[in-house]
């Protein structure tokens, strides 16, 4: 039983991540579609840009003619006529005038101008498309998210369960122990109810953890909307290329996020409106064409037959309204930057979760460092406490604090792992890439992303809506599992049947022979562990400990047209791109200036305007060190990004040119052409453009060379400091760069090489430090005093006695190969010899570490 649980805790730390899998695997990729295709916020979404889509077929439709067809058939009581011979009164005794009335139109209206409202309301409708499908995108990465949170969240949790049955385990083992120490009278009551409280203990820690893990399985249910086989989960890879450096992540996270993709097309929106209210300071013309027909069964003053064909120019304008229309302009400038301050709160917010996913991918690693070393020292540690408890040299207390650090040793590793792999999902949905990552296919993406990809590409949803989304049979208001596979056992609730599998090998308990499998186990068709088998959650050490490779040697390079701010990514490190060296030395290191000057205008630029000459003057004051100058050209806005990258590149050469007119050396100059990707301004009105036509000058001056610090002997004392400038490699030091010795404080008999007993306990202490150590070797070292006995005698003597030292310390479990003896004889006093006392000091066995190079 003992071995079966240690195998278990040691599956946490072994170093090969192979599992079986099963047909049925319900796999992170496969849980993120499913999500993705059923998820009704997801859907709710996707809806929502169908129907948004619909309003710029509203809008389009004012390009277009009106045609208003209009009929009535009445009667008309006419009254009184008004006395024609009396003005002033009327004569209340003429005839009836009541008739009967009937008249019918066609009118045909075209608006021919109104201020460029229409076109402005299309850019509006056009922009809310665009944010709709973007904000459906979001949506989706933002389930993916949850979806992977939760998926891992459930493994988690059954990996915690299964620890906490090996916990309890453990303590009915040790448990049976005592109580059969306590029924033959070896042991007291009070380890007996010590221990009865640790079983209890950890049986409700098991209880405990099965609700945490009964709360996973809901969350993951909401999510899927069905019940899953957990049996089936395997666990993710942590295998994604990370970006080169926590500052290229979050420049692509910036210009990439969903949120703020959406953000971009809200400005875009809230630009269109501003244009279509100043629409309002136009006239409107129409162009009216109406056929008109009426009739009356009898003639009378007040309506005649008619049959008339009237076209009509119409022309309206409002002149004034007190205000309102400039008001409205007024609201909508404010609208704008009202966006783009949201934006720019979006931004931060996407730098935050980076940097916080960034530093959590990072120290985790150096975490799980140490937890493999607490986990490897509390296994040793138990084992030995074992051992020593039945010895009776250790108290139950001393072991059950031995199990619980083991126990929690693998808790803190399966939480630590688990958040590891996490960390790398969470920068990649900071920077819009989770869906890409997790689908890895790329035409299942294309369908994801189809509404961003062809926005214009008009959907209509149909009616009736069916309320039974599934099929299963059950309908929606019904069904607990509105996302059920339509398989023959759906029950009157919705769901599917479920065999219970109490150990998830995915044998259900009927058929399983072994119902305690460990959680993962790769079983056979009666449910028992395969043998030499491995867990199907093991995990590589290796890859939790580092960082995943960026490159491989199959990596693209980069392009020569992209410069400092052009960083392309992929999850794939054959497909990632490395940073040139330049790129590199200007975005990370240390500089003693780095000095930006205002943009240049070149709309309205002077080769002999000043700013040119300022800027090269600054510049040549360092003309003597190694520095740096980028020029980088930028253009407005523009349709053909081919036109705009040549165009910015003409505007950098032509600065870089004036420049090197200017003195500058061309050498020192980099000219790079961002095309008219990077905007100083909003461009909403036309004069805005202009101010995007700008060449960006920046110098970089490099820190002067620091004075290096030296340590000839690597000891990590610096030579000035160094009273030992030659110490060997691997020998620990003392602050002053000296060897650390260790007087072992042991006593020979006399002129002899056999170690007094009473004087072993320091060597038996270090020799207990080598095996709880083995990153060291020792060198013994054996001194003699200097008496009448000749040289050669002392050397040998202190050769056999530095021999003893080694016997008793392999005697004592260190092996052989990593101690080394010396005799020094009485070369190296530490005190005189002129005086017995100087002389027993000097009569030692020294011992100095050295660490083992990995």
């Amino acid at each position: 039983m003992e071995l079966k649980v240690k195998k278990r805790l040691i599956s946490v730390v072994a170093s090969v991540c192979l599992f079986s899998i099963n047909l049925q695997a319900l796999t992170l990729k496969e849980s993120v579609l499913e999500a993705l295709d059923t998820n009704p916020i997801v859907q709710e979404r996707l809806k929502n840009f169908n129907e948004t889509q619909q309003d710029l077929e509203i809008t389009k439709s004012e390009w277009l003619p009106s045609l208003d067809y209009r009929a009535t058939f009445g009667r008309n009581e006419a009254g009184n006529l008004k006395d024609e011979t009396n003005e002033s009164s009327y004569n209340h005794n003429v005839i009836d005038e009541g008739y009967n009335h009937y008249t019918q139109s066609l009118k045909l209206t075209q608006n021919i101008f109104n201020g460029f409202s229409t076109t402005h309301k299309i850019d509006y409708q056009k922009a809310r498309i665009l944010g709709a499908a973007h904000h459906y995108l979001e949506n989706a990465n933002d389930i993916a998210f949850q979806m992977v949170g939760a998926y891992l969240d459930v493994v988690r949790s059954y990996q915690l369960l299964q620890n906490a049955k090996d916990n309890v385990v453990i303590n009915e083992k040790i448990y049976k122990d005592v109580q059969s120490l306590y029924d033959q009278g070896l042991t007291t009551k009070s380890e007996m109810t010590k221990i009865y409280a640790s079983l209890s203990l950890a049986k409700s820690n098991l209880v405990v953890q099965k609700n945490n893990t009964i709360d996973k399985e809901f969350r993951f249910k909401r999510l899927l909307g069905r019940d899953a086989d957990i049996s089936s989960f395997t666990l993710p890879a942590l295998n994604y290329a990370m970006p080169e450096s926590k500052e290229r992540a979050t420049m692509y996270a910036i210009q990439n996020n969903p949120s703020i993709l959406v953000s971009n097309f809200n400005i875009k929106g809230a630009q269109a409106l501003y244009k279509e209210k100043k629409s309002k300071f136009y006239p409107t013309v129409d162009l009216e064409v109406e056929q008109v027909f009426n009739d009356v069964n009898r003639r009378n003053n007040f309506d005649m037959p008619d049959d008339r064909l009237k076209a009509y120019v119409v022309l309206s304008w409002n002149l004034y309204k007190g205000g309102a229309h400039t008001a409205d302009v007024q609201k909508s400038k404010s609208t704008i930057n009202k966006e783009v301050e949201l934006q720019r709160d979006l931004k931060r917010q996407t730098i935050e979760g980076l940097e916080l996913s960034w530093s959590a991918y990072e120290m985790l690693g150096q975490q799980l460092e140490e937890l493999y070393k607490y986990y490897e020292y509390s296994q040793e540690t138990l084992d030995s406490y074992q051992s020593e408890y039945e010895m009776g040299r250790r108290t139950l207390l001393d072991l059950l604090s031995a199990q619980n650090d083991l126990v929690n040793s693998k808790s803190q590793i399966i939480n630590a792992q688990m958040d590891k792999l996490f960390a790398q999902y969470r920068i990649l949905d900071a920077m819009g890439l989770l869906v890409n990552a997790v689908v890895e296919d790329e035409q299942a993406y294309d369908k994801i992303a189809s509404p961003t990809l062809k926005p214009f590409e008009v959907i209509k949803d149909e009616l009736p809506v069916k309320l039974d989304v599934d099929n299963d049979g059950i309908v929606d208001s019904l069904d607990i599992c509105d996302n059920s596979k339509n398989n023959d056992d759906i029950t009157p609730y919705g769901c599917s049947q479920k065999e219970e599998d109490s150990d998830l090998d995915g044998v259900p308990n009927s058929k399983d022979k072994c119902p305690e499998t460990v959680f993962g186990a790769t079983v056979d068709a009666n449910g028992c562990e395969v043998e030499n088998s491995v867990n199907r959650f093991t995990v590589n050490k290796e890859d939790y400990l580092n960082s995943v490779i960026a490159y491989s040697e199959q990596s693209p390079k980069k392009s020569e047209k992209l410069g400092l701010y052009d960083y392309e990514f992929n999850v794939a490190a054959n497909k990632n791109i490395k940073s040139t060296p330049l790129d590199n030395h200007l975005m990370y290191d240390n500089f003693a200036l780095i000095k930006r000057f205002d943009f240049v205008n070149m709309d309205n630029f002077d080769s002999n305007d000043n700013n040119i000459s300022e800027v090269a003057k600054v510049i040549n004051k360092y003309k003597d060190e190694d520095i740096k100058v980028t020029v980088i050209g930028h253009t407005q806005a523009m349709e053909d990004k081919e036109e705009s990258y040549n165009k910015a590149a003409n505007y950098a050469k032509n600065i870089k040119d004036e420049l090197v007119k200017n003195g500058v050396n061309k050498d020192v100059i980099i000219e790079e052409s961002r095309v008219d990707y990077d905007k100083a301004f909003l461009e909403t009105n036309r004069g805005d453009k202009t101010l995007n036509n700008v060449v960006a000058i920046a110098l970089y001056v490099p820190k002067k060379a620091e004075k290096v610090i030296l340590d000839d002997d690597n000891d990590g004392v610096i030579n000035e400091l160094d009273k030992c400038p030659n110490t060997p490699a691997g020998y620990t030091v003392d602050e002053n760069g000296c060897t650390n010795k260790i007087n072992l404080e042991v006593l020979f008999e006399n002129n002899s090489a056999v170690l007094k007993e009473d004087t072993k306990e320091k060597v038996l202490a270090f020799a207990k430090y080598l095996n709880d150590n083995k990153e060291f070797n020792t060198v013994i070292t054996g001194h003699a005093s200097k008496d009448k006995s000749s040289a050669s005698y002392n050397q040998k003597l202190s050769e056999k006695r530095a021999n003893a030292i080694k016997d008793l310390l392999v005697a004592n479990g260190v092996e052989v190969s990593r101690i080394q003896t010396i005799g020094k004889g009485f070369a190296e006093p530490i005190a005189s010899n002129d005086t017995p006392e100087g002389q027993a000091l000097n009569r030692r066995i020294e011992a100095e570490l050295i660490r083992i190079k990995k």
